[in-house]
């Protein structure tokens, strides 16, 4: 299923495309960005992807099930019971970033059970990089 998405940033070397998905994604950052202490650490975890930095406390590989591969979490320290759902593509030596959703914990729910599930959705999901 083709989807569309809006471009969030690049990095200086224009090596990592940030974009956010225009059906699930941008909801993702409002949310975040009604919350002052969420939204720095948004700002903070993208300079980190722009700069390609690798630090797993603020964003790391999902373990998957098979054939669903290239999915991370960016992790908020400031909120256990928040995080976003992102898969990367390369193309042409360039490292795309989709921001897809964010998850909260329910009580008594697991994110990672919701998140696999929503994999399992996204896994169908194209994206025209141009």
């Amino acid at each position: 299923m083709e989807r569309t998405y809006q471009i969030k940033g690049w990095s200086d070397d224009r090596n990592t495309r940030i974009n956010v998905d225009s059906k699930t994604g941008i909801s993702a950052v409002l949310k975040i960005g009604s919350d002052r202490n969420l939204n720095k650490e948004f700002c903070e975890i993208l300079e980190i992807l722009k700069e390609n930095l690798n630090n797993s406390e603020k964003y790391r590989a999902l373990k998957t099930p098979v054939g669903y591969s290239g999915y991370y979490e960016m992790i908020f320290t400031s909120s256990e019971k928040k995080c976003i759902l992102c898969r990367e593509y390369s193309i042409k030596k360039r490292r795309e970033i989709v921001i897809i959703e964010l998850f909260e914990k329910v009580k008594g729910k697991s994110i990672q059970k919701s998140m696999i599930k929503r994999i399992k959705e996204a896994g169908g999901f194209d994206y025209d990089f141009n």
